[in-house]
């Protein structure tokens, strides 16, 4: 294939020549990759990988770039975490290039392509620590990938073509970049340069453009809902996708269907690999990446920066939980309201995962009267900051106390206005020395932003580890046939009613199947599937399923067993108690006889003595 003679000629190079006799004066490597150094007539500087060396004319800026024309003439892809474009190149001689357009985000905040080598015994801090990845490291890690890796074969992706970086420079303001971050890419690049007889350079003032190759077809997202997979074939896709990537030595954490394109053969099936899998090929690189781990209050965190700017934290050390809990995955999709006076919602996440938010209210003025003694305290107290509720939830429940589990710290991107009347800045002060672990550290509260904390859907006791799992993952994993699987619903919706529960908007994913040793459903003497439900103390006595006295009874015994281990609840309410009852009303029991309460409310509780953080 020959590049375009005109362009050849004006830039010198002799139209024809292979890549590996491109002119010496052209010649440049970074991170294991060999490019042409092209100067285009219109400005800035072209890096043409192996790949893009044979579309030389077309991917001169001129035929994509000026005029914003991969703006204008293209699309902006549905779902990318930056700036990335569909778009085909100005004809020339009547061909055009089907380009991604993505422009990196080096030195923003907001993370790049990680593609980070295992095993994963590394030290996350050494693992964090190799993840900042300029466009020039991003196109080595997927050159690298190509090749395999340190693993025996290697995985299909885009075809990196090139990177263009435009003449014009432009203050750090408006690229949102931190000169803290950028040099330490300058300074990997620099490492790798050591021994180039021509050096690579990163300016921090002007911007960086990824050229790659479009591959056609659909994900495997799309090719799922259209019918072209099925569902077991679906369900296994991004395992095997996982595990041949760290075949080749590398671990994707934002690993979907999405970034899996598949083809199709001229008679309609799928194209296939020689073993009868379904060939395909990964896209999508900008992933999450610097992810710093951290401690607040005791509590293990993975902190980074999501896709829209905010800022994250993820409980505990597993950094391939970013994905799942990053706010793109929970915050616009269908939800459902738990509180009437507070934002607390319940949602499936775009992963199938069920969770449960709320806003944080720090930083507001708890809107009690001053004039009663517990109003007074709760106003004297304020709300506990998000990383405070999760420390004592974490606390608690060493303490032998139930409580849902913590999940993820999210600040929104965007700032909040809080009018001043409402404002309540004693934990912003009493936060201040806490900061984040990037290169341009600030405190880990802010009182221009919103904070939402994530947790795990209360199912009922039980729920976690092998005791139980839900009756529509039973129904999924072959546990219950679908007849069987809708005679148990029916069943269930019918005994909720003779309890005077209404059964309306009850989910199979509502209802806790409980498990026998041997993994089965477990059954009660009637042959039924034993079935459980989480419902909140006050809604139970509303429905008159809890009596007043057992309702008094929970509240004073769980408010006796906090102060037991050094805590109050300023505010301890039936709708924080959650309760584990079966279809005909029986809540679960301990050994004592006495119902099982879960806490799932940390906004006012305080250390009676000291405060609670370990």
């Amino acid at each position: 294939m020959t590049t375009d003679a005109q362009a050849d000629d004006r830039l010198g190079i002799a139209p024809g020549v292979p890549f590996h006799e491109r002119p010496t004066d052209l010649c440049v490597t970074a991170f294991g990759v060999d490019y042409a150094h092209i100067r285009p007539p219109t400005g800035g500087d072209l890096y043409l990988t192996r790949y893009g060396w044979p579309y030389l004319a077309e991917l001169l800026p001129a035929q994509w770039y000026a005029d914003q024309w991969y703006a204008k003439q293209g699309q902006r892809l549905p779902g990318s975490t930056g700036h990335a474009y569909n778009v085909l190149t100005r004809p020339v001689k009547g061909r055009r290039v089907h380009l991604v357009v993505k422009f990196s985000r080096v030195a923003q905040d907001v993370p790049l392509t990680i593609a980070t080598s295992f095993p994963d015994a590394v030290p996350p801090e050494v693992l964090a620590n190799a993840r900042f990845n300029s466009p020039l490291e991003e196109l080595g890690l997927v050159m690298e990938l190509r090749r395999g890796g340190i693993g025996p074969k290697g995985v299909r992706t885009q075809h990196p073509l090139a990177i263009y970086v435009p003449p014009e420079e432009y203050p750090l303001w408006k690229l949102g970049r931190s000169e803290g971050a950028f040099v330490q890419h300058d300074r990997l690049l620099a490492e790798d340069q050591e021994n180039a007889t021509r050096a690579v350079e990163l300016d921090i003032r002007r911007i960086y453009v990824v050229l790659y190759q479009w591959v056609k077809g659909l994900d495997a997202e799309a090719s799922f809902e259209a019918g072209d997979i099925g569902e077991q074939e679906f369900r296994e896709f991004t395992p095997r996708v996982i595990g041949e990537l760290q075949l080749s030595g590398f671990r994707v954490l934002d690993n979907k269907p999405k970034h899996f394109i598949l083809r199709k053969r001229r008679d309609g099936t799928l194209l296939r690999d020689r073993g009868g899998r379904i060939a395909y090929a990964l896209v999508d690189f900008e992933l999450p990446s610097h992810l710093n781990p951290m401690k607040v209050f005791g509590v293990p965190y993975l902190f980074g920066t999501g896709p829209d700017g905010g800022r994250l934290w993820i409980v505990g050390h597993d950094p391939e939980l970013w994905d799942y809990f990053s706010p793109d995955r929970w915050l616009r999709t269908p939800r459902v309201k738990l509180s009437l006076m507070n934002e607390v919602y319940r949602t499936r996440t775009r992963d199938n995962i069920h969770v449960v938010y709320r806003r944080s209210r720090v930083g507001t003025r708890p809107r009690v009267d001053p004039l009663q003694p517990r109003d007074r305290r709760i106003r004297e107290y304020g709300f506990n900051s998000p990383f405070e509720e999760i420390a004592i939830a974490e606390l608690l429940r060493q303490m032998g106390i139930s409580t849902t589990h913590p999940r993820a710290i999210y600040r929104t991107g965007h700032p909040t206005t809080t009018a001043e009347f409402l404002r309540d800045g004693r934990r912003f002060a009493d936060h201040a020395d806490l900061l984040t672990r990037e290169p341009d550290p600030e405190p880990i509260l802010s009182k221009s932003h919103d904070y939402y904390t994530v947790w795990d859907r209360f199912q009922g006791v039980g729920a976690e580890g092998p005791g139980g799992i839900d009756l529509e993952r039973a129904r999924d994993d072959g546990l219950l046939g679908a007849e069987e699987h809708a005679e148990l619903m029916e069943t269930l919706r019918r005994r909720l009613r003779r309890i005077g529960l209404p059964d309306a908007a009850l989910q199979d994913h509502e209802c806790l199947v409980r498990l026998s040793p041997d993994g089965t459903p477990r059954r009660d003497p009637r042959g039924l599937v034993d079935v459980a439900l989480g419902i909140d103390a006050l809604t139970a006595l509303d429905y008159e399923i809890l009596s007043e006295e057992s309702y008094q009874r929970i509240t004073k015994r769980l408010d006796e067993r906090l102060r037991a281990v050094d805590c109050e609840a300023l505010d301890l309410a039936g709708y924080h108690l959650l309760l584990t009852m079966d279809a005909d009303g029986h809540f679960a029991r301990n050994a004592g006889g006495e119902i099982e309460v879960t806490l799932c409310n940390f906004e006012l509780i305080r250390g009676l003595y000291r405060p609670l953080r370990y």
